[in-house]
């Protein structure tokens, strides 16, 4: 039996939607199906099952749009991926104990960055095709967002309990054993009146030195942090509630309650 189509969806926050950028078609998760939708066709064009018959809680796209990942929900979760244009299944990885909450592939897709839902306490940086974990560390807080710099040696987190910390990835030491990562936390001090429980996390294109990080919190504010992981602005999103952001070097947009989007 081929599905047709697929009503509803599962997603539960901004870690579960992911937006090709190749084709710009999204992709969500229902149950174990992860629904490909195009914007532009107005329809359904691809699905993928997970092997395990186990709902998927996150997805992320490679930066050129030909790899996907999705993450199991329930205990003992794999991470699958595929190519995104075949749908053929190339690497399902096993690391984590409890539901996957965050995927972020690195700019060179050859490294995938995946967290678990609180009791997991896991944060792996994986070599996807090898199936190896190169670098990980134990987290108390639940990080609900990942992403990577685009040259791929710097991997910002952000999640409960005003956790924002940036975690250096030395690519070149890559291979052998699993390796420690070492996190450095971000400071929140003279931020605003908030409980900084962060949903999403986003990475200006700058240099280095001059690289700006961007949070989300849940109760709507958006906090921007400079090179030294100094808190240096924030905006009232003027909203009960925000869910998701994404950043260039110009812009900054802001997912808010009501439909409302924040430029």
């Amino acid at each position: 039996m081929q599905l047709e189509r697929v009503i509803g969806n599962t997603v539960k926050n901004s870690g579960a939607l992911a937006v090709s950028p190749a084709t710009g078609d999204i992709a969500y998760p229902a149950g174990c199906v992860l629904v490909f939708y195009s914007p532009r066709r107005n329809r359904q064009t691809q699905f993928l099952s997970s092997t395990n018959n186990k709902p998927l809680s996150a997805v992320a796209f490679s930066r050129d749009g030909a790899l996907v990942a999705a993450g199991e929900s329930g205990r003992q979760p794999s991470i699958l991926v595929w190519d995104a244009n075949t749908g053929v299944l190339l690497a399902e990885l096993k690391g984590h104990v409890l539901s996957l909450r965050a995927l972020a592939f690195s700019g060179n897709p050859r490294f995938l960055a995946s967290t678990g839902a609180k009791g997991d306490g896991k944060l792996h940086v994986w070599d996807w095709k090898s199936g190896q974990v190169c670098w990980s560390a134990r987290v108390a807080a639940e990080i609900r967002a990942l992403c990577f710099s685009d040259d791929g040696s710097l991997l910002v987190s952000a999640g409960a309990q005003g956790h924002v910390r940036h975690w250096e990835v030395d690519l070149q030491a890559a291979g052998g054993a699993c390796k420690q990562l070492k996190g450095r936390k971000a400071s929140m001090e003279g931020g605003p009146p908030s409980e900084f429980d962060m949903v999403e996390v986003a990475l200006s294109k700058m240099s280095k030195s001059s690289r700006e990080t961007y949070a989300l919190t849940a109760d709507g504010f958006l906090l921007m942090f400079d090179a030294a992981r100094s808190l240096d602005k924030w905006v009232d999103l003027k909203t009960k509630t925000a869910s998701s952001l994404s950043a260039s070097d110009s812009f900054v947009a802001c997912a808010c309650a009501a439909g409302v989007v924040r430029l």
